[in-house]
């Protein structure tokens, strides 16, 4: 088999630098389906960062960068560019939970009747039981499962979802995450936490996936999934039942929560925090001028392997995610533009750094690592050009989205469209799930290129022969206009801040503070990548590399400390926020004001 690897391998590579070195000076669609096709296809399994198969991705992209006659910036004189990153947290071998009695303990069986949620943190645990019904506290709803009950130093028993399941539309969809009753009951006082799926929601089913892609923030109490049945081993020392204990809270719709001092438990959780490298690829076509600034074309390889979290999928793992629009089709347009644009060097006032990133499904952490170590530095940079779904062309529309990180954008792109007419969509904004994010956030004008969202992004369903090939053909020829454009003016193209803020998930905050978050950061704390010109965070004196350690009463360890934060807040609160600034710590006071998702 290692055999039948290297030589699939090797004429994979030897098609790209074959595909690369004919006729320069056209975009071609079967190039990009050539492209598409070895990238989405079964052998590289979803190419999930960290893994051989995404590594084989970057060997492919090399290859056709080196035949293009692109110069190496990677490290070393390569094309690579080598980073650190956390690829996931798994189960060690040493996770326990036993029913702590008068005739010794009685130990639950790892795996078959419990296993560690993965935020969780390490180490033993032992308290009386306290059942807090969904763990909410909703002082808006007037509904609060931790009253009269006293969870301090001990182990609480909780419900996921809330008492309308798992509706969209609930008045608890902002209360129902799981970090987020971690974090109530960690702030309560509580030792550990142990989370079941009631029988109203579900019928008996398998325990959560062992192990996570990426960094996971810990938070900062332990943590367990127990099925229905071991929690009614629990509760059956304290006289009651899950079902029994669910229907009358749904019911009533009214907290249910029960101290049972006569169950106690004792919880260890062992967790192993995988660490690993990835590579981005980076490749370097000078100006006919020589060296000076340069234009960034960039387009992430990575996605999600076997599925993940991230996963649309009704059985989210297991199954080879090809990700041939999620992002082979911006990688080919990557190779295909280095291809052709080479052709075109004497017109370049600037160079071009072709990049294909890594990482970008686990927080755009090839990006970010790049501007932090750039081949060139962020003041050469000139502008960044981003593809992230290109292939899927449907009713001729093109989005151009981060048309206001320059005024140069705009009438660039109308100018170029009068050839191409496409029904361009230009929406402002610099800050996306993608790549040009890290980049706007360095104060670089930024434009990133996509043909929309369709209803097999993230799923098994997303592979080669639904890409729209002759379609991404005409795309990239109008990218190719905007880069050479790009780096060939007289002047680099101005950078703007957006006016438009960076987007929230459902139910994440009601009040809006302006706080950009970094991804990549593995500090103790909510280290901030910027924040949003005119916003709270901005008038507070807060600044981009900022760690957030404390807001009013709570400590912040991580992303969901701050979002946690902010659930019984309102617009018009004054808040102390207190921070870690080039080691020394600071506070000042933050005015919060409507969340964009709440505002009326």
């Amino acid at each position: 088999m290692r055999r039948l690897t290297f030589l699939y391998c090797g004429v994979a590579c030897w098609a790209a630098a074959l595909l690369c070195a004919q006729d320069s000076t056209s975009i071609s669609a079967t190039r990009i389906e050539q492209h598409v096709r070895f990238l989405a296809s079964p052998e590289l399994k979803g190419r999930l960062t960290g893994t051989p198969e995404c590594e084989r991705a970057a060997q492919y992209v090399a290859d056709a960068f080196k035949a293009c006659g692109l110069l190496p910036a990677g490290d070393g004189g390569t094309y690579f560019q080598t980073y650190p990153f956390v690829a996931g947290t798994h189960p060690g071998p040493d996770n326990h939970l036993e029913i702590a009695g008068k005739d010794g303990a009685a130990p639950l069986t790892y795996k078959r009747d419990f296993q560690p949620m993965m935020f969780s943190d390490v180490g033993s645990a032992e308290g009386a039981l306290v059942f807090a019904g969904y763990g909410i506290s909703a002082p808006d709803l007037k509904y609060d499962d931790y009253e009269g009950v006293d969870v301090k130093d001990k182990i609480v028993l909780l419900l996921r979802f809330s008492p309308d399941g798992e509706k969209a539309d609930s008045p608890f969809a902002g209360y129902d995450r799981l970090q987020d009753k971690a974090i109530l009951a960690r702030e309560k006082g509580a030792k550990a936490v142990l989370f079941v799926t009631g029988p109203l929601d579900h019928k008996e089913e398998d325990l959560a996936e062992p192990g996570t892609q990426g960094m996971v923030a810990n938070l900062r109490i332990l943590g367990l999934h127990l099925t229905q049945t071991a929690a009614d081993t629990v509760l059956k020392g304290g006289g009651t039942s899950l079902s029994e204990l669910q229907k009358a809270i749904n019911t009533k719709r009214a907290p249910k929560s029960l101290d049972l001092p006569a169950v106690r438990l004792r919880v260890k959780v062992d967790l192993v925090q995988e660490n690993r490298t990835a590579r981005n690829v980076v490749g370097y076509l000078p100006a006919a001028g020589g060296e000076g600034d340069v234009v960034v074309v960039g387009a992430h390889f990575d996605h999600l392997g076997l599925g993940g979290e991230a996963s649309r999928a009704e059985k989210k793992y297991g199954e080879i995610h090809p990700g041939a629009d999620d992002n082979a089709s911006g990688t080919a347009g990557v190779m295909e533009l280095a291809r052709v644009i080479t052709a075109r060097k004497p017109a370049l006032a600037r160079g071009i750094v072709f990049i294909g990133f890594s990482g970008e499904e686990l927080g755009l952490l090839g990006s970010d690592y790049y501007v932090r170590h750039p081949f060139k530095s962020m003041k050469q940079t000139a502008a960044m050009v981003n593809m992230d779904m290109i292939g899927r062309l449907k009713d001729n529309i093109l989005v151009a989205n981060a048309s206001d990180t320059s005024p140069q954008w705009d009438p660039m792109l109308d100018r170029l469209n009068a050839d191409y007419k496409f029904d361009l969509k230009k929406n402002p904004g610099g800050f996306a799930a993608s790549d040009n994010t890290s980049f706007y956030k360095e104060d670089v004008p930024v434009l990133f290129f996509f043909t929309n969202l369709h209803d097999d992004y993230h799923k098994p369903s997303d592979t080669a022969d639904k890409i729209n090939y002759a379609g991404e053909a005409r795309v990239l020829g109008l990218v190719e206009e905007a880069v050479v454009a790009t780096a060939s003016a007289p002047e680099r193209p101005v950078f703007t801040k957006s006016k438009v803020a960076a987007g929230g998930t459902r139910g994440a905050m009601r009040v809006y503070t302006g706080t950009i978050p970094d991804f990549a950061s593995q500090a103790d704390g909510y280290r901030i990548s910027g924040v949003q010109p005119g916003s709270p965070a901005e008038k507070a004196g807060l600044k981009k590399d900022d760690t957030i350690t404390g807001v009013g009463a709570m400590t912040i360890h991580s992303i969901y400390d701050y979002m946690a934060a902010f659930k019984t807040m309102k617009p018009g609160d004054k808040v102390e926020f207190r921070y870690a600034r080039g080691g020394k710590e600071l506070k000042t006071v933050v005015e919060l004001v409507p969340s964009k998702s709440t505002d009326k």
